[in-house]
């Protein structure tokens, strides 16, 4: 069982500066701040093997350009005397994985997650898209070693970490089994020509929520999809599908969706 204290370690923080020519969204910066508590959260779930969890919180934010001074909870398992803190070793990791992005250091041996490399993009993102941006990072505290130093990422830099970051994603997706089962279709538009691959779109809203582009595995369902509505004597439009599906993504986005069986008995008509 996760165990959490409310004990919040006032005495080391992160420092997160951004430097900005131009203003960043509003949406821009919340998911950045976002990434970085997700990253340190799913870094103490690690550690503590699942026992305890730990969140970031704000204790200040400072004038002139973009200052966040981020608090961690104190954690059950570490001392509050200890020579280094949760926070420091997050961050350092952290460092090591984004220098390893930027080509200057070897691959930290961690286990780097997809959703870790979405955060580190996200972190960045105010940086990467605002040519005259840099961002810094600081630890201050008496719990902080010596070895620490502050570490800067101008926009170049944060283009080619979230470059690499990307393709890096894109390798662990390859990886993945991306196949979706028993999950409701419906048309969004079809050509109703069997002999092509262009113009069929579905929605799967278990998956997206967005027309993908729709393609099939055999000729015998595409049939079948194309001609249900005059079994069902309804408009192609009102029939729902069960199908199970290979989603094919492009940097973590689905893109396509190739339908590999239709559940021919469990078609329905929406409306009834």
């Amino acid at each position: 069982m996760k165990k959490s204290i409310e004990y919040i370690d006032m005495n080391n923080t992160l420092r997160i500066t951004i430097s900005n020519s131009k203003p960043v969204k509003l949406t821009e910066l919340t998911d950045s701040l976002t990434g970085i508590a997700d990253q340190y959260y799913s870094y103490i779930e690690n550690d503590a093997k699942g026992l305890a969890e730990s969140s970031l919180y704000v204790s200040e934010i400072k004038k002139g350009s973009m200052v966040f001074e981020l608090v961690a909870q104190s954690l059950p398992y570490v001392s509050l005397i200890a020579a280094t803190s949760p926070l420091e070793m997050w961050i350092n990791q952290l460092v090591k994985t984004m220098e390893w992005l930027s080509g200057k250091g070897k691959k930290p041996d961690i286990d780097i997650t997809k959703k870790d490399l979405q955060n580190i993009c996200k972190t960045l993102s105010p940086v990467a898209n605002d040519e005259s941006s840099k961002i810094q990072l600081n630890l201050i505290g008496c719990n902080i070693s010596g070895d620490f130093r502050p570490v800067f990422y101008d926009s170049p830099q944060a283009k080619k970490i979230q470059t690499k970051a990307k393709k890096e994603i894109a390798l662990i997706e390859n990886k993945m089994d991306h196949k979706a089962t028993n999950r409701l279709m419906v048309w969004y538009q079809t050509r109703h020509v069997p002999n092509t691959k262009t113009g069929d779109m579905g929605i799967i809203e278990s998956i997206s929520n967005k027309p993908l582009k729709i393609i099939f595995a055999n000729e015998e369902d595409k049939v079948y999809m194309y001609n249900a509505g005059k079994e069902f004597d309804v408009p192609w439009q009102e029939l729902g599908f069960i199908v199970d599906v290979d989603v094919q993504y492009l940097n973590g986005v689905p893109k396509v969706y190739n339908i590999i069986k239709v559940h021919k008995n469990d078609t329905f008509v929406l409306n009834d």
